[in-house]
């Protein structure tokens, strides 16, 4: 199952050995880097090992991963590109991606931050 941005295998996988389902993870990991459109796809293992290349798109990604909460491969699509239909749901534009334009704060935050009155937050 898709859960933007993270992948989530099957009940059947947790089944499987520690050493099955890593392997599994990084199979599915390296075929979702093939499709059109994705960037890379990163096991939750890899994640939390740290087991990935020091970037800043990969940083964004570590700091969102939560080991109890997130899936099971976690999806990066190239910049500007996101699925757009969600359960039937057609969207024209989402979030939470790790590439700098999504990542940044607005312009006007940006300026008021310069002048000192942006504290922050939402």
């Amino acid at each position: 199952m898709y859960e933007h941005p993270y992948i989530y295998l099957s009940s059947e996988v947790a089944d499987r050995t520690d050493a099955e389902r890593a392997a599994i993870e990084q199979a599915v990991a390296e075929e979702a880097t093939k499709l059109s459109g994705v960037s890379v796809a990163v096991s939750s293992r890899s994640l939390l090992a740290g087991e990935v290349p020091d970037s800043p798109v990969m940083q964004s990604v570590l700091n969102s991963f939560n080991a109890g909460r997130s899936g099971d491969v976690f999806v990066i699509f190239e910049p500007q590109w996101f699925i757009n239909e969600f359960d039937g749901l057609t969207v024209a534009a989402t979030h939470g991606s790790p590439w700098r334009y999504d990542t940044c704060r607005s312009s006007s935050r940006a300026r008021e931050s310069r002048r000192g009155t942006w504290t922050g937050g939402s």
